[in-house]
């Protein structure tokens, strides 16, 4: 009985502490590690998004790029930082989902060691094929493809990456046989296709759609379910006959594990506003970014659904562990 009081006593000034300190929060200024370098799309989205944090939180939200090793460099700062919401991960999927799953000796689980704690943008990934080559449209590049197999090339940034994937969706949904050339980088790949080195990419509409209408490459449909803003005359892959056709690159805040509870819906509510608000909603149209706001719950559920989905697409395609 003295033992189960004494355990009762500690769980309840536990708690109180906890409480006392997540009211506190934030304490100072918050530090939001970018995996990425300066002037990529994630730094873009990180400084947006930290102006919306720091007005609603009270405090600086300072932005800190630490790239390196496909977002392990800044995952691994974040894992070992207090779980005080003062220290917080934004990145992209391909870092948080798909490199857990093509990733070789990954020194920190996804999602054992972090917090998922708000989605905060998202671009869907538009199909261009070269200019030299004679298809306009997605069943057209399927025909030619079909007429010359094993020919075409497409390009990404990456083995195991959303770019390859995206093309291996239309590969086995078409039963083609095309030629992935991996490079470095998604600017490497956009100039590849600009320059007729390669036929085909699957890549950001920040990349391609300048190329589009500058008449470099041809745009010829997006992965989303509806048209996108920036090329608005482009139809969807459901519209090119491939129904429920979606892929897309999105940016989320993770913080590190066993966050308060307080303190991450009081995260997650700062930043969810920020994404709702027009300001923020305008700076990423002007980055060909889609603003999509998602709780800390909601967002926690997708991050689980995300991996499963492109762990049986990888599965398929028999790209195995490349790192």
């Amino acid at each position: 009985m003295k033992t189960s009081l004494k355990s009762l006593f500690i769980i309840a000034l536990s708690s109180l502490f906890a409480l006392a300190y997540a009211q506190t929060f934030p304490s100072r200024p918050i530090k939001l590690i970018v995996a990425g370098s300066p002037g990529a799309s994630t730094d873009a989205v990180a400084r947006a998004l930290s102006l919306g944090m720091s007005e609603r939180l009270g405090v600086p939200v300072v932005v800190e790029n630490k790239a390196g090793a496909n977002g392990v460099v800044a995952g691994m700062i974040v894992t070992k930082a207090a779980a005080d919401g003062h220290t917080l991960l934004i990145t992209p999927s391909d870092s948080q989902v798909l490199a857990p799953l093509i990733t070789k000796d990954l020194p920190y689980s996804t999602e054992r060691d972090f917090t998922p704690i708000a989605k905060v943008a998202e671009l869907n990934l538009m199909f261009a094929v070269s200019s030299k080559v004679s298809a306009n449209t997605i069943t057209e590049l399927v025909a030619l493809a079909k007429s010359q197999p094993g020919k075409l090339t497409y390009g990404s940034s990456g083995l195991g990456g959303v770019q390859q994937l995206t093309v291996e969706m239309l590969r086995q949904r078409a039963d083609l046989d095309l030629l992935h050339v991996p490079y470095k980088g998604g600017a490497e790949v956009a100039q590849a296709i600009a320059s007729g080195e390669i036929d085909i990419f699957a890549g950001s509409p920040l990349l391609l759609a300048p190329l589009a209408k500058a008449g470099r490459v041809k745009a010829i449909a997006i992965a989303k379910m509806s048209r996108a803003e920036v090329l608005p005359d482009m139809p969807t892959m459901t519209e090119s006959g491939y129904p429920n056709f979606v892929s897309s690159s999105w940016y989320g805040v993770f913080g590190p594990a066993k966050m308060p509870p307080e303190i991450l819906k009081s995260l997650s509510d700062a930043i969810v506003a920020t994404v709702n608000s027009p300001e923020y909603v305008k700076r990423m149209a002007n980055l060909s970014v889609e603003a999509t706001a998602m709780g800390h719950v909601e967002f926690a559920k997708y991050t689980l659904s995300e991996s499963k989905s492109w762990r049986v697409l990888l599965e398929s395609s028999g790209i195995k562990t490349v790192r």
